[in-house]
């Protein structure tokens, strides 16, 4: 997406305009289709900038393994890439499909439907995040638990403690203000604790030890040595990592910078 005159149009990475400046608001490509919007409703448009679905939706989120969210007259639905409704407006809020489960509020507590929209996980929870790894985190009063897509509970966590989902099959948990990463049976995966932490990606995770950030691979032993001020996760085989003087660059997985 592109803005000239103050509408949205799109460029191709070559940079040349491929759709026009005529939307309010243009959401990046998925696929083949795109949400833009114009006098305040969304729609779904093609690569060639045509309305696959006219302006109807008052707001929308990603699409994801297949099916996007959308809001019309204060209720949520989901669609197909084509534009088609597959799951009726019904629903306060939804979040995304992941392990063929979205979480949905049609009142005040949260549940999860499956792919053709029914209920697959009663709707008792305060909160519920995504699934991953076929497992997802969920409260309920105070109380954390991990269920399985049954909404079975399989692991009832501390009080004060939250983690948000499983990332290459560890989840990273806050136990009041300390890090731990916990594996598939409920158990602290390295036995030790950190400051902070990021979930993993491409086999290593972020963490701070002493005021200082490093890596950590797999099997829970240092990678990069703690030496940085902040840090990122890996993504395409490098990781963001910011120095003492404020700066910020790339390295490797071998903790070789690559970009200065």
């Amino acid at each position: 997406p592109y803005m000239a005159n103050n509408l949205w149009g799109y460029k191709n990475t070559s940079g040349e305009i491929v759709i026009l400046p005529a939307y309010s608001t243009a959401k990046e490509f998925e696929g083949n289709v795109a949400f833009a919007a114009q006098n305040g409703l969304y729609g779904l448009i093609n690569r060639s900038g045509a309305w696959i679905t006219e302006p109807t939706w008052s707001n929308v989120s990603s699409f994801s393994e297949g099916y996007a969210g959308v809001e019309q007259d204060g209720k949520w639905g989901f669609i197909d890439q084509n534009g088609n409704v597959v799951i009726n407006y019904s629903y306060r809020e939804v979040g995304p499909f992941s392990c063929g489960r979205a979480a949905v509020r049609s009142a005040s507590s949260y549940g999860y439907i499956d792919v053709a929209g029914n209920l697959a996980i009663t709707e008792k929870w305060s909160s519920a995040n995504p699934f991953s790894n076929d497992l997802a985190f969920v409260t309920l009063s105070s109380k954390g638990y991990i269920i399985n897509k049954l909404g079975e509970p399989l692991i009832t966590l501390n009080s004060g403690t939250s983690g948000e989902g499983f990332c290459e099959d560890f989840a990273l948990i806050d136990d009041n203000g300390s890090c731990y990463f916990m594996n598939r049976y409920g158990k602290s995966a390295f036995r030790k604790t950190y400051s902070a932490a990021l979930p993993f990606s491409g086999g290593f995770a972020a963490i701070r030890e002493e005021g200082l950030w490093g890596f950590i691979n797999d099997m829970g032993a240092t990678a990069i040595t703690p030496q940085y001020m902040e840090a990122r996760s890996f993504s395409n085989g490098l990781a963001a990592v910011k120095n003492p003087e404020g700066l910020w660059g790339y390295i490797d997985s071998s903790g070789t910078l690559k970009i200065d």
